[in-house]
This record gives C-alpha cells, sequence and structure tokens, in this order.
C-alpha cells in the first residue's frame, strides 16, 4: 500500500488504477530476487501504456507486466489460502468442527445405506433453500466458484452472494439441528 501513496500525486494515476493493477514484487513475493519492483496486471499492451502513462511506468521501472488471467490465478490462489487458513483454525487435524461437526468424506467409510441416506437428507435440506439460495450453495462448495465468479456469472455483486450464502447456511443449520 506504500506504494500506492507515492503513485497518487502523478498524473493520470486514477485513469491507470481504471485499467492496470498493480504491486511490488517483494511484498507480493517475500525473498524476491528479480530485477522488477512492480507487476503490473493488466490486458492493455505495453506501447499504449508509455503513450498514455509515460510518467507512472517510469515512475515503476522496472516493471513486469502480466495479463489479467494472472490477477484472476492471484485471487483464486489468495482465496483458497484463505479458505484453507479459515477452515484450519475452525477444524482439528482429523477435519472436525466443534460446532457442527464437519468430516473429510475421504475419511469416513461409510455404508451404501448411509450415503444414500445422507445424500436424500441433503437434498431435502436443499430443497429448504430459495431457488437462488440452493444454486449458489451448490456452485460455492460443490462447484468450488469463489463468490467473485458467482457474482460475476449471474450478473450481481459479491456482497450479495456472500449474504445469500450466509442465510442459506443458517437455514441448513437449522434444519439438521
Amino acid at each position: 500500500m506504500m506504494a500506492n501513496i507515492r503513485f497518487r500525486s502523478i498524473e493520470g494515476y486514477e485513469s491507470f488504477k481504471t485499467k492496470c493493477n498493480f504491486f511490488r514484487c517483494e511484498e507480493e513475493y517475500p525473498g524476491w530476487t528479480g530485477n522488477e519492483k512492480y507487476i503490473i496486471v493488466t490486458d492493455v499492451p505495453e506501447q499504449e501504456l508509455l503513450k498514455e502513462y509515460p510518467r507512472m511506468l517510469s515512475a515503476m521501472r522496472p516493471y513486469l507486466i502480466v495479463g489479467t488471467d494472472y490477477g484472476k490465478m492471484r485471487n483464486d490462489s489468495y482465496n483458497a489460502e484463505r479458505r484453507a487458513k479459515w477452515f484450519s483454525a475452525k477444524c482439528d487435524a482429523f477435519g472436525l468442527n466443534d460446532e457442527t461437526e464437519n468430516f473429510h468424506n475421504e475419511l469416513i467409510d461409510y455404508s451404501f445405506s448411509e450415503k444414500s441416506t445422507l445424500s436424500m437428507e441433503l437434498e431435502e435440506a436443499l430443497n429448504e433453500l430459495t431457488e437462488i439460495q440452493r444454486k449458489r450453495v451448490i456452485k460455492y462448495y460443490f462447484g468450488r466458484m469463489t463468490m467473485e465468479e458467482i457474482a460475476n456469472s449471474e450478473g450481481t455483486v459479491k456482497s450479495a452472494v456472500k449474504k445469500s450464502l450466509e442465510q442459506a447456511l443458517a437455514k441448513l443449520h437449522k434444519y439438521f439441528i
């Protein structure tokens, strides 16, 4: 964030931020040994950036430009790390959670009838949700989509998806308790 404070005073900063994201290599990758100081995430060609924002790019030299696919992969990686940290904080080494007793299915040997019963119970519980909640729960937990990906696919905002998932989990919690 310190880098942003320095760049805000450069002409064209606000416009640059609408087309590009950037971060310091050393902050992103501790132990960075490359010559580049910044990574710029954008799909705008470098020549176009140099024409529109010569002072910004000059201040960031040396830099590395990567496409928005890298930015998406980076965000997905951060989301996965946050989920893993949250889960590990909530669960013990066996994946057990004191509140809801979540298990890693691969560690449990259910008989066929138990699996069938669990599937039926889950289906019944999901049917208690609104259609949009059910679709979002399936996308998020079974389709492994991020909230942002769900929001983009539905043409809505991430906060609406988050609120909907929270409400759905509350309903499911009540159903199983």
